[in-house]
């Protein structure tokens, strides 16, 4: 299978987002005196907000970039009422007068939406990393997908949300929790450490970073005495664009976590990131 192999999902690029947002803003103020960017662009921030939420099944996006785009709103309705008045007239909505400017002037104030930007000022150091990591370890998820894809050539049969077997290999306990932190150190997967296994888990979508016992995502188990278990979440499986064999699937997958388990007791962890890269 190629790299095409995997469903397309909306990415968010931050850093271009916001710099085209910005300068499309200052060049409508200054250009036509309105602000109609201003309020698409805090529209589509909540909107955002919204769709990672739902698919990372976490709140911090919608409260991030929710509350961002109502800053938007809130802002230009304190600062510019009149403006907001005459673009309103311009859509032709004619009953907003100098009543309205009033009114906006009373219920909009350049108080609130400094009290709100501070607020965005405490919270959102707290709320950005989580949702940043949870981006790294989607795509990293993608690409380990991506790769073990690569190595299916049938398509013969479909999901079953049993455990795999996928084999014994040799490593003590040390080795494989070294790999695992390892693994989450890079924002490749999470893992958690029980008595008899260490468990990495990953997915394209909801965020490891919440289900925390990978009762709902992909994960490998690697107990303590060398036998590798394969679970992948239906979710994972219905992100391929083709009906992948489900053992061949699982036994990729198996296949790329322990080559990267070679990578890293040999003392060549920079491969697994060279590989994830060249996805």
């Amino acid at each position: 299978m190629n790299n095409s192999s995997i469903k397309w999902k909306l990415q968010w690029p931050y850093a271009i987002i916001s710099f085209i947002g910005i300068v499309s803003l200052i060049i409508e103020d200054q250009a036509f005196n309105t602000y109609f960017l201003t309020y698409t662009y805090g529209f589509a921030l909540i909107v955002i907000g919204i769709m990672f939420t739902i698919r990372y099944k976490m709140f911090q996006p919608l409260l991030c970039f929710g509350l961002t785009g109502l800053f938007l709103w809130h802002y230009f309705l304190a600062s510019h009422p009149a403006d907001i008045v005459k673009m309103l007239n311009l859509i032709g909505i004619y009953s907003a007068d100098s009543q309205t400017v009033v009114w906006i002037s009373e219920h909009f104030t350049m108080v609130g939406a400094f009290i709100h930007l501070g607020t965005l000022f405490i919270i959102n150091p707290f709320l950005f990393p989580a949702i940043m990591k949870s981006h790294r370890l989607e795509k990293s998820a993608r690409r380990i997908f991506k790769l073990a894809a690569e190595m299916v050539t049938d398509t013969s049969n479909g999901f079953t949300d049993r455990p795999y077997y996928a084999g014994q290999e040799d490593y003590n306990k040390n080795e494989i929790i070294g790999f695992a932190r390892y693994l989450s150190g890079k924002d490749i997967s999470r893992y958690t450490v029980g008595p008899q296994l260490v468990q990495v888990g990953f997915s394209m979508g909801r965020s490891s970073l919440v289900d925390k016992t990978f009762q709902k995502i992909t994960h490998l188990s690697f107990a303590n005495d060398g036998k590798v278990m394969v679970q992948i979440s239906e979710q994972d499986y219905k992100m391929y664009r083709n009906q992948l064999t489900f053992d061949q699937l699982c036994e990729a997958l198996s296949n790329v976590f322990t080559q990267f388990l070679d990578y890293y007791k040999n003392g060549n962890e920079e491969r697994i990131i060279t590989e994830l890269k060249s996805i």
